[in-house]
This record gives structure tokens, C-alpha cells and sequence, in this order.
């Protein structure tokens, strides 16, 4: 897995509120899971499908982990 982009993520954070929520969700977790899904993001952030799903693929372009679309009966994450 390549390194994150740590200049990508700040922009991130500073641009989409949705960025800032997720961050704040992390860092509020006492251990951090495997992956985070889409409906984890649409509970916890009040966001809708295709933010969560974007948002996920936007860190992905960042480094941070990869995106998977969800098949038979998997979540994407």
C-alpha cells in the first residue's frame, strides 16, 4: 500500500465537512477497526450513500487504506 498523502488529507480535512466528521469519529474510537463501511458513514455522520461512498474513495486516492465496493452480501468499505 503506497504511503498516505498527508498534504491530500489536510486538504481534505479542511474542505468536506464530511472529512472533518470522520476524523472526529476516529479519533474518538478506543481501537481502531479493520475498515470503516458505507453504513457506519451513513449512521454516524448522517451522510447519504454517495457521500459516504466518496468519501471513502477520496481517502483511498489519498493513500489511506483501499475502497471496496461490497458483493454478495459484503459491505463496501
Amino acid at each position: 500500500m503506497a504511503r498516505p498523502n498527508i498534504v491530500v488529507l489536510r486538504q481534505l480535512q479542511q474542505s468536506l465537512p464530511a472529512a472533518q466528521k470522520l476524523f472526529a469519529m476516529l479519533a474518538e474510537q478506543d481501537e481502531l477497526g479493520e475498515w470503516v463501511t458505507v453504513d457506519e458513514l451513513i449512521d454516524n455522520l448522517e451522510l447519504g450513500r454517495r457521500n459516504a461512498v466518496d468519501l471513502l474513495r477520496e481517502f483511498a486516492e489519498a493513500g489511506v487504506g483501499d475502497f471496496r465496493v461490497g458483493r454478495k452480501g459484503h459491505p463496501s468499505r
